[in-house]
């Protein structure tokens, strides 16, 4: 092989050896999202947090807090392209809380797609702005 060829070989290499492996960047985006919806679960953005930023204040009723009650969540789709990302995530809706006010409903999947971007600081959930979606269990402690 001539000397240029091992050159470009090599440059190739290096080259490929800076972009992020897609699988990895995905199993980041996976985890930053289920973590988002875990503490959701969990009822995290009950109170103000500042892990949710702007996410969290809009959602903030003054007395009157809202938000959806569910069973469970599943995250069902991921997709990275560059510095974007989405993920879906279908939560199984049981119910609606107003204030101290709870009214049931039929089992519904609701498919939400979450927006994610790429910053100096990792990456960063960009939409959309949900009401809490809080476990049933959690749900029924705060009605005790």
């Amino acid at each position: 092989m001539k000397k240029e060829q091992l050159g470009l070989i090599g440059l190739g290499f290096t080259i490929l050896g800076c972009i992020p492996d897609n699988a990895v960047q995905s199993k980041i985006v996976f985890d930053q999202v289920y973590q988002y919806c875990l503490m959701d679960f969990n009822g995290e953005r009950l109170k103000y947090s500042p892990k949710f930023d702007a996410a969290t204040s809009s959602t903030l009723i003054a007395n009157q807090q809202q938000f959806v009650v569910i069973d469970s969540f599943n995250i069902v789709d991921t997709k990275v392209v560059g510095d974007t990302a989405q993920v879906t995530v279908d939560y199984s809706v049981v119910g609606q809380m107003t204030g101290m006010q709870y009214q049931t409903s039929e089992v519904e999947h609701q498919f939400i797609t979450f927006n994610l971007t790429h910053t100096e600081r990792g990456w960063e959930i960009i939409d959309p702005q949900l009401p809490p979606h809080v476990s049933l269990t959690k749900t029924n402690i705060l009605l005790l």
